[in-house]
């Protein structure tokens, strides 16, 4: 029995001297849980705060228009912004391209006629909806039903106008009617997804839009085979040794970055392998790549060195490889909750909307979404691999002076 206690002693002791651990495994999985809350809360929530920006632009001469922007205000999670009558459509795809808004409904000038002639589903492009392919298929599938069902009531409002007395007298319940006209397709409906050069009638599929968050997610998780690595080799003195040989702290990162930079890039030409060609032999969509293998090099390569780079500082700021794995894994997963891998970015609270532009997986997203889905190219992801460079560098610079102070007072390098 005393040989029990001295080793759980023994345990206890080790646990409480790695109070950095201890901290990370209390402190950051309920920041996570308080992120992932306030995230999910809002969709989930039967009084939703949560406010897609729609542009409605009412070109319509007759009064069904007004009716039916009136009707999609009080239509989902929609936050309706309404255009002037003559607006351009191609001002209408630039605020969708640059995320300004999530989806637009241009109403025809011909809808109030075609409603009073009662032959609206006859006239296909009376209303034309024009949505950015980045946005989840919910909210796509969401909006498309609250237009149908708008369109819908509209349209049944007037029929009734004629004809309301007569159904009243022969006992036909309208709330069926409607219920009934809301849920119909309507081929006066068209639907187009605006891309970076133009629009696109293909529906992007889920493997465009899922693909990209786990590329991203994987790429940051270089974190802790590094961490392992660079903490093994320290405590090793392979390190210390190596600078006793007038070996500069750079060129000891510029060697840890290099294979894991190879590493990376090869974890993400299997990912997009798997999409491309395993996917679709399962039953599953294929992962269309874009139109520009140059826009995906350099994303890729700006991405991969943000993740070594922060992979590069937690192991210089660790101190044992089981420390480094905790701290990297849970950033990990802050960043992804923060950042719009796990959840779109659309739908959280306006202060993690805001808190999620700081996160480097966010920049990673949103340029693979630009390539897959809105068709850009290397113009287009040079913001995105630009911050990510950006980042790269401060936190290479951050690693090089933790490694240097260390050595400076005389630690283990």
């Amino acid at each position: 029995m005393n040989r029990v206690f001295a080793i759980l002693r023994k345990e206890f002791l080790i646990l409480g001297r790695d109070r950095v651990s201890l901290m990370v495994l209390f402190f950051l999985p309920a920041v996570f849980i308080l992120i992932m809350s306030l995230a999910m809360g809002e969709l989930f929530s039967g009084h939703s705060r949560v406010r897609i920006p729609v542009m409605v632009v009412n070109g319509d001469e007759g009064p069904r228009g007004g009716a039916l922007v009136e009707t999609l205000r009080q239509a989902g999670p929609f936050e309706i912004r309404v255009g002037a009558a003559g607006a351009d459509p191609e001002e209408v795809k630039k605020l969708l391209r640059t995320g300004e808004i999530r989806f637009a409904c241009l109403i025809r000038k011909d809808f109030s006629a075609a409603v009073a002639a009662r032959d609206g589903r006859e006239a296909p492009g009376s209303i034309r909806l024009m949505m950015d392919p980045t946005v989840h298929r919910q909210a796509q599938e969401l909006f498309r039903l609250a237009v149908l069902g708008a369109a819908g009531k509209v349209r049944l409002a007037a029929f009734l106008e004629g004809i309301g007395p007569l159904l009243d007298v022969a006992g036909v319940d309208r709330t069926a009617l409607a219920d009934r006209a809301a849920a119909s397709d309507d081929p006066a409906v068209t639907i187009s997804y605006v891309s970076g050069s133009g629009e696109d009638g293909r529906v992007p599929n889920a493997v465009q839009q899922s693909v990209p968050s786990w590329i991203v997610f994987a790429v940051f998780f270089i974190v802790l085979p590094i961490g392992n690595a660079f903490i093994a080799e320290r405590n090793q003195g392979t390190f210390s040794r190596l600078v006793g040989m007038n070996v500069s702290f750079g060129l000891l990162l510029m060697g840890k970055t290099i294979p894991y930079f190879l590493v990376n890039q090869i974890q993400v030409a299997a990912m997009l392998a798997v999409g491309v060609w395993i996917v679709p032999l399962l039953g599953g969509a294929a992962l269309s790549l874009g139109s520009s293998p140059a826009g995906l090099a350099l994303l890729s390569a700006s991405l991969s060195l943000c993740a070594i780079a922060m992979a590069l500082l937690v192991a210089a700021l660790g101190r044992t490889p089981e420390q480094a794995g905790t701290i990297g894994g849970i950033l990990n997963l802050l960043l992804g909750a923060v950042g719009g891998v796990m959840v779109p970015v659309f739908v959280m609270p306006h202060a993690l909307q805001v808190l999620s532009n700081l996160s480097p997986m966010a920049w990673g997203l949103q340029g693979y979404l630009d390539l897959f889905l809105r068709g850009g190219g290397v113009r287009d992801v040079l913001p995105e691999a630009g911050l990510l460079l950006a980042c790269a560098a401060v936190l290479l610079g951050a690693a090089f002076f933790v490694l240097r102070r260390k050595a400076g007072q005389g630690g283990v390098v």
